[in-house]
């Protein structure tokens, strides 16, 4: 399952109504305070490929959610979202989702999409892993996914920060 693109979500990278779940947060925890983790209840509908990403919305109940993708952290078969966000300061997003707490609604894009998957890459004896930041998220998921240990000899995942 790859990037999948219909014209209810292609008009301005919006997903139309009734194209999401409503989910609510389960866990978080701040590594720091501009870097979250978050748990959301898997819907029993939403299926992805380890690599892909959700759309997430949020509203301030005034006006249309704002969306952004995020990868996701969990493994194929969890039954919960993960999620690991670096919140930017005065970020339309990151300061609703800043204010919200475990219990909170979150919406989430029925469709995951993506690249970023085993099925996209030749096979061959080692998979070398390279990720900064946040970007250690989709790996994490592949790397939580049986498939990945039992089709490479020899895995390395090699993670930078600041």
């Amino acid at each position: 399952m790859n990037a999948v693109s219909t014209p209810e979500t292609a008009a301005l990278g919006k997903p139309a109504a009734g194209k999401w779940h409503v989910a609510r947060i389960e866990w978080q925890h701040y590594w720091t305070p501009v870097l979250l983790s978050f748990r959301i209840p898997r819907p029993p509908d939403f299926r992805f490929v380890p690599g892909h990403y959700a759309r997430l919305g949020l509203t301030d109940g005034t006006d249309a959610p704002v969306w952004r993708p995020f990868s996701m952290v969990s493994g194929p078969d969890d039954d919960f979202l993960e999620f690991v966000v670096v919140l930017v300061p005065g970020g339309e997003f990151s300061e609703r989702l800043r204010s919200r707490q475990m219990g909170d609604e979150i919406l989430v894009e029925k469709l995951s999409l993506g690249f970023l998957t085993l099925d996209q890459l030749a096979p061959g004896r080692d998979l070398w892993l390279l990720a900064s930041g946040t970007g250690i998220g989709p790996f994490v998921s592949i790397l939580r996914d049986g498939r990945t240990w039992s089709g490479f000899e020899r895995l390395v995942l090699t993670h930078s920060v600041r």
